[in-house]
């Protein structure tokens, strides 16, 4: 019994155990106590709050209209005072101002307003010409003001050009100083924004002030000693009389050659990341850069440039450095190219530099299907105004004729033979321009048809008509047999509305028939003019050679009885041409 009892005591005491670790494990909340000092709030039954909303608050006093706006104008005063050590002098400075500005001055007021302003400023120049209000005195100081007060202001503020470059508001008056500063002012700030052309370049407000020195108030030396910044530390440091170009600076020191393109290089490639290629100073450099490196360096850049070829076309170097990316980027790189210039082919068709572009990609792009689509699509779209511009014609005589010696020039010839060497072309050059030239051609012959009149108003729209019945691919009877009916009229020497009196229309037609190895044009000439009209071609000089040269070429046989025929007619009027040559030439016929 006792050994029960004692069990029974352990069972019991291990429950009690086993009890306490459960509600130790067990997380229990615990209440924190409340010690906030915040007042409760009066209940509002309650008798503080009864008394709080019965005890009467004083009204603010409403002030009128007019008293408000003294009140704020007062305020404004003595916070601009607190803000503005000068206040009381820009106060003054700028009613001076209003009176200077007006258009109806006269010269001796204005001059007095000037010497008034340049005494309350003097000394403390520096402090106005930052602000974004009190720079525009300055600006009209420098217009208005005479050579003496203009000189003293830019002798006070020259040690300052560099900051007020980058000055969001003092920019405008280093503009100022450029366009009616003396010849030595200039000369000051163009050397001071040369020797920092690389770090200001990409600022924001700086860069376009380079820019506009640049282009605008540098000479020649000028520009080179720019360009010279970026050709290496050693450049900038030693300064010569007279500054080179990179190709003469590249024969006189040749071992210079690999440091002076990498720095460049290094240069340019921060440029180009940092969004400055939009300046014709990094056009310069980058066509430089382009010109002399090994073809390696070029592929490298141009894979860089590849999608800002549209921002930098817009200049004559611009526009050849980016001939020299199309030439040395990849298949896909080409493609990448013409998908930026998308947008803006409209536009580089009737750019004076722009339109060279397109040269490059219709020399050198092998998928002339996406050429076809994306950019010949567009200017048979656009074929009137290619016509009325003078560089939109260019386009079509390219495609038409290529390189032809009558329609580009020897200069863009020899730069376009550089692209030929390239080596991511592969179709022949022959193949890739005949693709083109169908797929332009019967656009063109269409538009020849149907504005003959308009294409013979003048001597570039006669020449663009000659390269279309020359080059163009197709059926060109349409418009031949239009050409045809303006000779079908008597002629006379003295008719100076007959088309075989204007010099520009022979040359076309003498040519159209003697390149014609077929024959077929001179036939169409022979059948489509009355023999009644033709034979008055037989009485006159210039008649006469628009018939040697029908018999000369390579017309069918009927046709050239026929002539012959009428020659024999008009045997007497051959034999009194003063012409001996043409005379005894034609006579042979007979």
């Amino acid at each position: 019994m006792a050994n029960l009892k004692k069990r029974s005591r352990e069972e019991t005491s291990t429950k009690e155990n086993a009890g306490v670790a459960a509600n130790k494990k067990r997380k229990t909340p615990t209440v924190k106590p409340n010690t906030s000092t915040k007042k409760e709030k009066p209940k509002p039954h309650s008798k503080k709050f009864t008394v709080d909303k019965l005890k009467k608050q004083p009204k603010p006093v409403k002030l009128s209209s007019k008293e408000s706006h003294a009140k704020a104008k007062s305020l404004r005063i003595e916070r601009r005072q607190k803000d503005c050590s000068h206040y009381d002098v820009t106060v003054e400075i700028k009613k001076l101002w209003e009176d200077l500005r007006r258009q109806d001055m006269s010269k001796d007021k204005r001059m007095q307003l000037c010497d008034k302003i340049m005494t309350l400023v003097r000394g403390k120049e520096r402090d106005f010409v930052f602000a974004h209000d009190t720079t525009r005195i300055f600006q009209c100081l420098c217009k208005y003001a005479p050579a003496v007060l203009r000189s003293e202001l830019f002798s006070s503020l020259k040690e300052s050009v560099l900051e007020m470059t980058k000055s969001k508001y003092s920019v405008f008056f280093v503009r100022s100083l450029l366009r009616r500063g003396t010849k030595e002012e200039k000369h000051f700030i163009i050397g001071k924004l040369m020797e920092n052309a690389r770090r200001l370049l990409t600022h924001k407000t700086a860069g376009p002030v380079v820019e506009y020195a640049y282009n605008e108030y540098a000479n020649s030396q000028q520009r080179l000693s720019f360009s010279r910044q970026f050709y290496g530390p050693s450049f900038m440091l030693v300064s010569t009389a007279k500054d080179q170009p990179l190709s003469e600076v590249l024969n006189l020191q040749p071992e210079k050659k690999p440091f002076i393109l990498k720095y460049m290089r290094e240069t340019l490639e921060s440029i180009i990341h940092k969004d400055a290629l939009s300046y014709t100073f990094v056009h310069n450099l980058l066509f430089e850069y382009l010109t002399h490196s090994d073809d390696t360096d070029r592929q490298a850049l141009a894979e860089c440039l590849q999608e800002h070829v549209p921002h930098i076309v817009h200049t004559r170097e611009g526009a050849k450095a980016g001939m020299y990316v199309v030439w040395y980027s990849s298949a896909k790189g080409r493609k990448l190219i013409i998908k930026q210039i998308k947008p803006y082919i409209e536009k580089l068709l009737v750019e004076e530099y722009g339109h060279m572009l397109l040269y490059a990609i219709f020399d050198t792009v092998d998928d002339t299907k996406l050429v076809s689509k994306l950019i010949v699509s567009t200017i048979i779209e656009k074929m009137q105004v290619l016509v009325d511009d003078k560089y939109g014609r260019h386009v079509l005589h390219y495609l038409l004729s290529a390189r032809d010696p009558q329609c580009v020039n020897k200069e863009i010839r020899d730069f376009l033979s550089i692209g030929d060497a390239n080596p991511f072309s592969k179709k022949d050059s022959d193949i890739r321009r005949k693709e083109l030239r169908d797929e332009i051609s019967s656009a063109c012959l269409a538009y020849a048809a149907e504005h003959l009149d308009k294409l013979m108003s003048n001597g570039s729209l006669k020449m663009l008509l000659f390269s279309i019945l020359k080059h163009a691919s197709g059926d060109q009877s349409p418009l031949l047999s239009k050409i045809v009916t303006l000779f079908d009229s008597p002629y006379s020497e003295t008719a100076s509305t007959h088309v075989l009196n204007d010099k520009a229309m022979r040359f076309c037609i003498r040519k159209l028939i003697q390149n014609d190895t077929t024959g077929s044009v001179a036939d169409q000439f022979v059948d489509g003019i009355k023999s009644s009209h033709l034979s008055t071609y037989c009485q006159y000089e210039q008649g006469c050679y628009l018939v040697l040269t029908l018999l000369n070429s390579s017309i069918s046989d009927q046709g050239k009885t026929t002539l012959v025929k009428l020659l024999r007619k008009h045997k007497d009027a051959i034999s009194k041409l003063a012409n001996s040559t043409l005379k005894e030439s034609m006579l042979n016929f007979i």
